[in-house]
């Protein structure tokens, strides 16, 4: 299986083996709320580059567990990040119509190390029917996007002409959006 879903009620989410929603993707991966996709990129990177999967699993239809390592980072021929340094423990779980994820990153170096780690998100409120080819139709337009301390806000508004937004909040300040 090349992809992992989890869901709760009205609220599901399809990504790929390591827990991401790639940009572009064709297969329809994204976070889904009553037909709507409200996420269509969620992707994490270790020092800009994409870490690499040691397994993942939905054991539980709620709830889902991806351990990751990080790739071999060099910068101007020296060694910055030794590989396999850094595990990452990806674990998200839905519960009463929110998606929760966690990050937990243990150092497997014998020195302590410094790096970046970072989230990319997007949002295009797109109709699953649409995503899947099944149905036409006007579509909204991309409103803003919006950051408030811990909080990021991406707006829509649909053709119907109905809001709609997504909220991203972490439990310590954004430093870049």
């Amino acid at each position: 299986m090349n992809y992992r879903v989890i869901k709760s009620n009205d609220l599901f989410l399809t990504t790929d083996q390591s827990g991401d929603i790639p940009k572009d993707n064709d297969q329809g991966f994204g976070l889904y709320m009553k037909d709507t996709r409200f996420l269509n990129r969620m992707e994490i990177f270790i020092e800009g580059e994409k870490p690499i999967l040691f397994s993942s699993a939905a054991e539980e239809n709620y709830q889902a567990t991806f351990r990751l390592t990080n790739q071999l980072i060099e910068q101007d021929g020296k060694m910055v990040l030794r590989k396999g340094s850094i595990e990452l423990e990806r674990k998200r779980f839905i519960y009463e119509g929110v998606l929760y994820e966690t990050f937990l990153f243990t150092n497997y170096s014998p020195h302590p190390v410094a790096f970046d780690f970072s989230v990319i998100l997007d949002a295009d409120f797109k109709d699953m029917f649409v995503i899947r080819g099944y149905k036409e139709g006007k579509l909204g337009r991309h409103t803003g996007t919006s950051q408030e301390n811990n909080m990021l806000t991406i707006t829509y508004v649909g053709a119907e002409p109905l809001e709609r937004e997504t909220r991203i909040i972490w439990d310590t300040p954004i430093t870049r959006v």
